[in-house]
């Protein structure tokens, strides 16, 4: 092979012009900003060939060589639960394929198989390429940057009621959806994507710094009010739970010392000029009785509610006609479209734990939550016992973002379609490598 083939299928010709894994490492990091913004790096006439599936394959294309080239020595280093884990997975690849022998609809379960081989992609060069702190870090820093765009879009959309063209919302609506295609796709992100911004806050050592995090925090929580996501909002108290009962391992003397000096700084702050204590107070109050009101509506007698109930029960049903073997990837949907009536025209089950049981079957699942429970615990136990403060940090940042995972994903209508859900898992193995590798998982200066 000549040209530009023979170069690419050899890493020694490249390794002359650059390091070949920093050039991998620097190419993952846009296969994930560009996985963040998903269809919005598109062209609105194709809009299903956009810059995160290009990368993809391009970062396929050139990782070949170099796996090649490394051989076994890959995997070197990386601990065996890890390779347990993404044996999982393609388990669930397998499994997925296998169902098109019975599935009803072939052609969505061949979509959803390139779904479950891509968000692998996703967990497998995300946990093995990323490894080290420093790149953690970068990480996190990308991950809380992104963030803070989507929420400046937000705030376009909230102030406007004008929507970007990948919105699914066409009216002039004034709830938020930045990049994604619905409310509770962007509700969703920001449970997942505001434990990252709480990690930065954690991991700088400025004050001011830390205000003014602190302060991005709590408006991305307000725009995730403004979406209406309850289980997304119920993920972010999860979190919030959980990051408190974290936080009882720490030094609670200088954590509350340190709260009264802020809290004290910003009644001083605030009621420096006329009206503003009671600006911030009914601000406070407004936010309050949004989020009370969004949880009270969460009742059987909900119509939004009931549906949800009525579609889970009838996924439930298809699931029992296969058996609990799987109906295939993405027929659960298929068969609510053709059997059920009373739904208000809405197919998708928006529960992914029960749609996981009934388009792959009662051993996927397993499967599925098995691993999901033993990378939870991974995570605490590098929280617990790391030597590294910043690696403690990730943890603890990965390990919010996890809980709300479990609930954040009973919002959108197609979970594993959302890139940042694998993303999210990814950065979790990471941190569990890192640690039992101590970060020796690539040089420390790419």
């Amino acid at each position: 092979m000549t040209g530009l083939g023979s170069f690419i299928l050899k890493p020694t010709a490249l390794s002359k012009v650059l390091n070949y894994e920093r050039f991998l490492v620097l190419l993952w990091h846009l296969v994930v900003t560009t996985a963040l913004f998903g269809h919005f790096l598109s062209w609105p006439k194709l809009p299903n060939i956009f810059a995160y599936r290009i990368l993809l394959l391009l970062f396929i294309i050139f990782f070949i060589p170099y796996a090649r080239n490394k051989g076994f020595k890959l995997f070197e280093g990386v601990p065996q639960v890890i390779k347990y884990y993404w044996g999982g997975w393609l388990v669930w690849l397998s499994w997925s394929a296998i169902s098109l022998l019975w599935a009803a609809d072939k052609l969505i379960v061949m979509r959803h198989i390139y779904l479950i081989f891509s968000s692998f992609c996703l967990v497998l060069f995300t946990s093995l390429f990323l490894s080290s702190e420093l790149r953690l870090k970068r990480l996190t820093l990308l991950v809380f940057f992104i963030t803070l765009i989507f929420m400046a879009i937000g705030l376009w959309e909230s102030l406007t009621g004008n929507h970007l063209w990948v919105s699914g919302v066409k009216a002039k609506v004034f709830t938020p959806t930045a990049v994604f295609h619905n409310p509770n796709d962007f509700a969703a992100f920001l449970a997942l994507a505001l434990p990252f911004m709480y990690g930065m806050m954690r991991s700088t050592r400025h004050t001011i710094l830390k205000l003014a995090i602190l302060a991005l925090l709590l408006f991305g929580f307000h725009l995730l009010l403004r979406t209406g996501g309850r289980a997304s909002i119920l993920a972010v108290l999860l979190e919030m739970a959980v990051g408190v009962w974290l936080i009882a391992f720490g030094r609670w003397g200088r954590i509350v010392k340190r709260g009264v000096i802020t809290l004290f700084l910003i009644a001083l702050i605030a009621n420096s000029w006329p009206g503003a204590g009671e600006y911030v107070s009914n601000i406070m109050l407004g936010q309050i009785a949004n989020m009370t009101e969004q949880l009270n509506s969460v009742s059987l007698a909900d119509p939004s509610v009931s549906n949800r109930l009525k579609l889970s029960l009838y996924a439930l049903q298809v699931g029992s006609r296969y058996y609990w073997m799987g109906a295939g990837g993405g027929n659960a949907e298929y068969h609510l479209r053709q059997s059920a009536s009373d739904t208000m025209g809405v197919s998708s089950v928006h529960n992914w734990w029960i749609e996981l049981l009934v388009d792959y079957g009662a051993g996927i699942w397993i499967l599925h939550v098995t691993g999901y429970v033993a990378l939870t615990f991974m995570l605490y136990r590098v929280f617990r016992t790391s030597d590294s403060r910043i690696l403690r940090i990730w943890a603890e940042v990965a390990l919010l973002s996890l809980t709300g995972f479990s609930l954040a994903v009973l919002g959108p209508s197609g979970v594993i379609g959302l890139r940042y859900f694998w993303i999210i898992i990814g950065f979790a193995l990471a941190v569990v490598t890192c640690h039992y590798t101590k970060g020796n998982t690539g040089s420390e200066n790419l």
